[in-house]
């Protein structure tokens, strides 16, 4: 197979009756491997939610702009947090990443057992305007696309088709991580509707069809008439923490405070649960 770098593209199908986002991950992916030292279960269940915010994060155009995912299904896995900003520039979290499953009866690595069924997704989006909404939703499957596919529906009115797929090998390596939003506009017609529903129902394993193909081949199978448009995201998984931001946090604390979070070296220890790094701090930072 050869090797595909991490981008976004969008198409219009359907004579521009439905758009298409896609996204390679696959890069982004082995970073958080890396970063979260996860297991193959845990590799699909936080690649399937990072690759899902970059799909949503291809229509933020606002420098401030964000969205924020939290899917809490009361399985093992725990909390699975994503954040993402313009630029396709996202970061994510998952509680417990050592949980490691056994693969289902088809072989497949069990996502929804990781994740659990019995919660919600919950989607706060900020636009940039100071004005943040958010929309919660029961989860569905655990499987990831088929929730954000509710969430889509019931939250913000907008039928869609999700495919998400992360390929994990022998050697924990991310293999190949791709993910398809089709949204239908609002001039489209049942049979636009129905022959989308076909295409769905036809991807019998999203992540190995990947493998076979690229998304180019894949989209132009089909969706012959599709139209491509500019798009020039790469995604990147991209932590925005710094020591400055600890800093203002804990300069804005009162003294009696700040003093209970010193420890026996006189400095304070700041966890970032998104890139698992450490931000160490002194006294003389903190003059």
């Amino acid at each position: 197979m050869t090797k595909i770098k991490d981008k976004v593209e969008k198409w219009f199908v359907r004579d521009e009756k439905v758009l298409i986002t896609t996204a390679s991950t696959t890069e982004l992916v082995n970073k958080a491997i890396k970063i979260h030292k996860l297991t193959p279960t845990t590799t699909a269940v936080l690649g399937r939610c990072l690759t899902m915010s970059v799909l949503m994060s291809a229509k933020l155009s606002h420098d401030n702009a964000n969205i924020t995912s939290i899917i809490d299904g009361g399985g093992p896995v725990g909390k699975i947090i994503c954040v993402a900003k313009k630029g396709a520039n996202v970061k994510g979290y998952i509680q417990n990443p050592l949980v490691n499953l056994e693969l289902k009866q088809d072989g497949k690595l069990n996502v929804s057992g990781a994740v659990g069924t019995k919660g919600k997704l919950k989607v706060v989006m900020d636009l940039g305007f100071g004005y943040p909404y958010s929309g919660e939703v029961d989860l569905v499957s655990g499987e990831i696309a088929e929730d954000f596919v509710q969430y889509y529906y019931i939250s913000l009115q907008q039928p869609c088709a999700i495919a998400l797929g992360v390929l994990v090998g022998p050697n924990n390596k991310c293999i190949v991580a791709r993910g398809i939003l089709i949204e239908i506009m609002p001039n489209a017609e049942e049979e636009d509707i129905a022959y989308v529903e076909k295409v769905i129902e036809n991807i019998k394993d999203f992540s190995k069809e990947m493998k076979e193909e690229t998304i180019e081949d894949f989209i132009h199978k089909n969706f012959p008439d599709a139209i491509s448009l500019q798009c020039d995201l790469e995604p990147k998984f991209k932590c925005s923490c710094s020591k400055y931001k600890v800093k203002t946090i804990l300069r804005s604390m009162k003294k009696e405070e700040l003093e209970t979070l010193y420890d026996e070296n006189d400095e304070i220890k700041a966890h970032c649960d998104f890139c698992n790094k450490d931000i160490i701090l002194n006294r003389e930072d903190l003059n």
